[in-house]
């Protein structure tokens, strides 16, 4: 038995210093942070599953089969709890200050009503070796060391005594084997019930591909896939709609050489309203590069196609395209206040039309044609962070439409006209209206269906501390969005502070 031991200290380290020890051994590659207060939180709430489950595991006493042993529960201090993660001889160490008592009840085996004694056992601090097992951080050769024991008789002895004719003696011989000789062996099996830290449960809509390389550097937990990550879109875990209700508007402006133009201009977008940030140090977070944001920006591209038709004796076929496409997305921090990237698009419109007639005896004629090309147009999207509750979402915000110009070209083939009996001036008409209804109209709609999908689509739940929850209002008070970093790299987290 040796006396408590006090707290580990830590040195006080921002945001900006962790993204200064993670940079120079991530490099291009994509990373994960748990400092060592997250490691606490995650190794506590382990704790806590193992404590509640405990009280299940019954084991019989070797050359007494008619005594046995029940684990009653594991009760931690969670304020004082506390760890300190080290590197020894090559290998991760977890030192704790567990301050936790492991009860035990001492009873007849078929009888747990009538016990003889409740042993408690404090554990003054324990050591275990860090192991990966992707996408696990599994925990093995504990070292323990016991303060004190204790052996309460219980109220109901004599009569556990009397039960299965058993003396006070080897009572007293098997309670004293319990809580002076075998502790440190009780206390390491009911540590191996421990549940493993599950990684991907806090970072759910990220896959970690390839091995781990793993880091440890100013007490913070350095994970590294080596085959980088990928995005897993999430659409159940969408914050919210970010694309505002956008108030479109299309204008005609007639050309000298009888050709039109169509101006389309989008009105509507409110300003950006950054998230509350903090140079703090995050509590878990997530080291960002430029190439998830490559891989963003070609998700962003697509293409939507739009068709019409309509029969009868003046038919007509249209076939319409939009396309985007994603220029890049480049790390705009600093100067903004706000983790983001700022993601430069094009979008493209172009229509063709076929306008045809039915003429006795020949069938089904082309009488006239348009042509509708849209010039490349700029979009500006803000590819941030939010925070919500002790979950962090990255998401993307329409920022800025450019105006769209499309060039309208109609041609008129009149060989049939007369058999028909109708004018060029009634095809160009007809060729309008196709271009009002299916562009100025129907097109608009879409169009602005497919920006909210092309921009919804792709937001990530990037970190989830919410199954944390339990303990969180406990320890810590307020959070925010931890974030330091530079223009090739960013690190975000959720800060928390202490309560």
């Amino acid at each position: 038995m040796t006396s408590k031991k006090m707290a580990f200290n830590s040195p006080r380290i921002s945001q900006k210093d962790i993204h200064a020890d993670v940079k120079p051994l991530a490099g291009e590659k994509p990373a994960i942070v748990f400092s060592k207060e997250a490691f606490r939180l995650l190794f506590l709430t382990s704790i806590h599953e193992t404590g509640a489950k405990i009280g299940k595991m019954t084991f019989p006493i070797e050359g007494q089969p008619d005594v046995s042993v029940t684990y009653m529960n594991l009760s931690v201090d969670t304020r004082d709890f506390d760890v300190d993660v080290r590197e020894h001889n090559g290998e991760i160490q977890c030192d704790i200050i567990p301050n936790f008592e492991l009860s035990l009840m001492v009873h007849p085996t078929n009888n747990v009503n009538e016990s003889f004694s409740n042993i408690v056992i404090k554990v003054n601090s324990v050591s275990t070796k860090i192991n990966i097992a992707a996408p696990l951080l599994t925990f093995s050769d504990y070292e323990i060391d016991i303060y004190d024991s204790e052996v309460i008789e219980s109220p109901t002895r004599q009569a556990a005594m009397q039960s299965i004719n058993i003396d006070s003696e080897t009572v007293f011989r098997i309670e004293g084997g319990i809580a002076y000789t075998l502790p440190r062996k009780i206390v390491n099996a009911a540590l191996a019930t421990v549940e493993d830290i599950d990684v991907s449960k806090h970072f759910n809509s990220i896959k970690l591909k390839g091995g781990w390389n793993i880091k440890l550097v100013n007490s913070n937990l350095i994970i590294i896939p080596e085959g980088g990550i990928e995005l897993l879109s999430r659409q159940e875990c969408t914050f919210v709609d970010r694309v505002p209700q956008l108030q479109t508007q299309i204008t005609q402006v007639q050309l000298p050489n009888g050709e039109y133009e169509l101006n389309v201009s989008h009105t509507g977008i409110p300003p950006i309203t950054p998230p509350r940030t903090t140079d703090d140090p995050g509590f878990a977070s997530l080291y960002i590069t430029q190439s998830i944001f490559d891989k963003i920006c070609k998700a962003i591209g697509r293409d939507f196609n739009y068709n019409d038709s309509r029969g009868g004796g003046i038919s007509f076929k249209m076939s319409t395209s939009v396309s985007f496409r994603c220029k890049k997305i480049r790390i705009d921090f600093p100067p903004y206040p706000d983790p983001r990237g700022t993601a430069d698009l094009t979008y493209q419109i172009s229509s063709n039309i076929r306008l045809y007639g039915k003429v006795p005896c020949v069938g089904k004629v082309l009488i006239g044609t348009a042509s509708v090309k849209g010039l490349p147009t700029s979009i500006k999207l803000k590819v941030g962070f939010d925070l919500k509750n002790s979950t962090i979402g990255m998401y993307s915000t329409l920022e800025s439409m450019g105006q769209s110009t499309m060039k309208v070209k109609a041609r008129v083939f009149g060989r049939w006209l007369g058999s028909l009996g109708i004018v060029t001036s009634w095809v160009t008409d007809e060729l309008d209206r196709i271009i009002a209804r299916n562009i100025k109209q129907k097109l608009k709609d879409k169009f602005t269906s497919v920006i909210k999908s092309t921009i919804n689509k792709n937001s990530y739940q990037v970190i989830d501390l919410d199954p944390l929850d339990n303990l969180l209002p406990e320890l810590y008070e307020g959070n925010s969005i931890s974030v330091a970093g530079d223009t090739e790299s960013l690190l975000v987290g959720v800060s928390f502070n202490k309560g």
